[in-house]
């Protein structure tokens, strides 16, 4: 989508100069025919409805009214999704699984009691979608031996400097698996 134009901004000025025109000749009701007690007939004395004497088509306010939404709707977009790719080596000479934890949500990587498993020697692009700034931490043990980890280990319950990164839409994390 596109911004408003400076044609576009001239229009909804000059929409708002005339409803602030309209608005200004209306007749205040403390006026001498409302003190009188004799207000104007709103049928002008001729027995049918005056016509207002300002254009006030939906022609103008349905651009103007779009304009608005379209607007708010720019201003409340959603958070998107970013997608990146975890490129692991698995240098041991065992298989390995690897889990990838979210530390500002409970979000895991596969998910759903599911793990990425490595054959040894073997690299492997794991794609992920994940909210852009979101710290991830990997995990990785040995398959069937869980006791023989790296990174946060298979339950991210273990400490780790070096073995965390940043969601960055594009972008490629390398994890090393060594022995």
């Amino acid at each position: 989508m596109r911004g408003v134009g400076r044609s576009e901004a001239l229009a909804i000025l000059h929409d708002a100069a005339l409803v602030a025109t309209v608005v200004a000749k209306l007749e205040h009701p403390s006026s001498v025919s409302a003190l009188r007690a004799d207000p104007p007939s709103p049928t002008g004395g001729e027995g049918e409805v005056a016509p207002f004497p300002y254009p006030c088509s939906t022609a103008l306010w349905k651009p103007m009214m779009i304009r608005a939404l379209l607007a708010a709707l720019l201003l409340t977009t959603p958070a998107f999704a970013a997608d990146m790719s975890v490129f692991v080596r698995n240098q041991r000479l065992d298989g390995v699984a690897l889990e990838l934890f979210s530390r500002d949500s409970e979000k895991v990587w596969p998910g759903g009691d599911k793990v990425f498993l490595i054959r040894p020697g073997a690299k492997k692009s794991v794609p992920i979608s994940c909210e852009p700034g979101e710290h991830i931490c990997w995990g990785a043990w040995v398959n069937g031996d869980d006791s023989i980890t790296a990174g946060v280990g298979p339950d991210n319950d273990r400490p780790c400097d070096t073995c965390c990164f940043i969601c960055t839409e594009h972008s490629t994390e390398t994890v090393d698996l060594a022995e």
